[in-house]
């Protein structure tokens, strides 16, 4: 009853398009589910909280968030560290295609419909750009190294 509370609660917030005050939630309802013993859905509740960071553009936010929820053993050695880890892996590496992997998987699924919708949309335009910035500026130092050694 009332993880059914929390879930609402959270979907409202999405809607408004208020995703920290989202995902702010979803940490408390993590609290509330390791307080009644319930360690997959805790597990559960920091992955989606760490996915609705990620789909607000604050990917600082989303590896503090992730560093956090290590420090929990439950969530540690759990399946939703593990697709957690993934999309922040591919998230530092720049891997748009990696992270449209990591969002589809079964993981990710089995979350509450409102996270999985935005699972399935987070932002990769930012870490192509970031990629071509990147593959730019490494080909700049190249060919200035080229000029300067000719």
């Amino acid at each position: 009853m009332t993880f059914d509370l929390y879930r609402a609660a959270t979907s409202i917030y999405v809607k408004l398009e208020k995703y920290i005050d989202a995902a702010t939630f979803l940490l408390r309802w993590a609290l509330a589910a390791d307080k009644s013993n319930a360690a997959h859905n805790q597990c559960k509740a920091y992955l989606s909280a760490i996915i609705v960071y990620l789909y607000a553009h604050d990917f600082q936010q989303a590896e503090k968030c992730h560093n956090d929820c290590c420090q929990v053993e439950a969530f540690l050695n759990s399946d939703q560290n593990r697709a957690a880890t993934r999309l922040i892996s591919a998230y530092t590496d720049g891997d748009v295609e990696e992270i449209k992997r990591a969002s589809q998987s079964s993981i990710i699924s089995n979350l509450d419909h409102v996270i999985i919708k935005l699972a399935r949309k987070l932002p990769t335009r930012e870490v192509a750009l970031k990629q071509a910035i990147s593959s730019f500026f490494l080909l700049v130092l190249a060919l200035n190294y080229y000029i300067l050694k000719s």
